[in-house]
């Protein structure tokens, strides 16, 4: 088959990339793929099956899919709030290409509901997005959760499921550091993002099942310095200063040994595709809670991982009640089968079998 795809920034650092280069990957084994993204080349992927056209012009990579429409079958397009990325549908239905689009978790409820964005959203979910969703011939979600936000937003009987992989994101197990000691969220100290007030507060309901079993909560991460200060002054208002260590910044070898030292691993998000850190964490076999807004809260709770809420202050600390249930003994969580499903063979698989399916 003949694919296209487009992402400006596939070949950068940016957190999504490296799944669609993942897929790519994947979708280039037996095909061949045009791939239009911007000029930046940080981890270019290299195969004589997929061909490249790079601009930082919107417009210039527009002209470029016009002028490759004959020897394109089906377009792969990713991620939800890209303001290119209906221009770009409106094209592929002009011309008559049939496209397949990845949100990677960008249209959760709460993400469409951000302070200080939530009117631009709205116009841009219906005047744009909408248009987008109901031209796609197939909508791949991440997760069960993320197939039914998005049926709330268009009626869709083209959405299909294939979760991404925590392949790539593997870190060392160290046996010398058995001894659990935290319950811990690594990942960016970005307060809106990843839920963490709404974490906070849910801990500060538990803080006697803290004290009662010396266990301390680790937060450590990326954070600059006015997202750490908030993040403190959350800790000092709900009075955790005794159970929370806030750490930002961290080197790898403090990640992997906070890791390791760790009963349980917390991640609420607001809105989310795949966070690095849960991936990590996964092949570390840490049980997980989590919320569904995460887009993992399915599989944490489908494959008995660790625990899944909805996302609010009452749900997760009852989840976090529940975990000390398990604190003494982690081997009732039995991580062999979700990881031997988080493949990128059988994501790649899951969208390939359509595009045979329907050829």
């Amino acid at each position: 088959m003949k694919l296209g795809l487009y992402y400006r920034d596939i070949n950068t650092h940016v957190g999504d990339s490296f799944d669609v280069r993942s897929i790519l990957k994947g979708l280039s084994e037996e095909n061949q793929v045009i791939v239009f993204c911007s000029k930046k080349n940080h981890h270019k992927f290299i195969h004589p099956n997929i061909t490249y056209y790079q601009s930082k012009s919107t417009l210039k990579l527009l002209i470029d899919i016009f002028k490759k429409r004959n020897e394109i079958e089906y377009f792969n397009m990713f991620c939800g709030l890209i303001y290119t990325l209906p221009f770009v549908a409106l094209l592929l239905k002009l011309i008559g290409i049939k496209y397949v689009y990845y949100p990677f978790g960008q249209l959760m409820p709460l993400a469409m509901k951000k302070k200080g964005s939530a009117f631009k959203k709205k116009i841009y979910l219906n005047l744009l997005l909408k248009p987008l969703l109901n031209n796609a011939w197939r909508i791949i979600a991440n997760s069960k959760y993320e197939k039914k936000v998005i049926e709330k937003l268009v009626m869709s009987s083209n959405i299909i499921i294939a979760p991404l992989s925590i392949q790539g994101y593997e870190l060392k197990k160290i046996e010398s550091l058995a001894k659990k000691e935290y319950y811990t969220y690594i990942g960016r100290l970005d307060i809106w993002h990843k839920g963490l007030d709404i974490m906070l507060e849910a801990i500060s309901l538990n803080k006697n099942l803290f004290y009662d079993n010396k266990v301390t909560v680790m937060m450590a991460g990326r954070g600059k310095p006015v997202e750490i200060e908030s993040i403190q002054s959350l800790i000092n208002r709900f009075d955790l200063n005794e159970i929370v260590i806030l750490k930002s910044n961290i080197s790898d070898e403090e990640k992997i040994e906070i890791l390791n030292k760790s009963f349980f691993f917390i991640h609420p998000s607001r809105v989310e595709g795949f966070a690095r850190s849960m991936r990590e964490a996964i092949h570390l076999e840490i049980p997980l809670i989590t919320t569904y807004d995460s887009n993992v809260g399915d599989y944490i709770a489908d494959f008995k991982c660790g625990y899944s809420s909805d996302f609010s202050v009452s749900s997760i600390a009852n989840a976090i009640q529940n975990s000390f249930l398990n604190i003494k003994d982690l081997s009732v969580f039995d991580f062999k089968p979700l990881k031997e499903k988080l493949t990128w063979s059988k994501t790649t698989n899951i969208i390939l079998k359509e595009f045979v399916q329907f050829k």
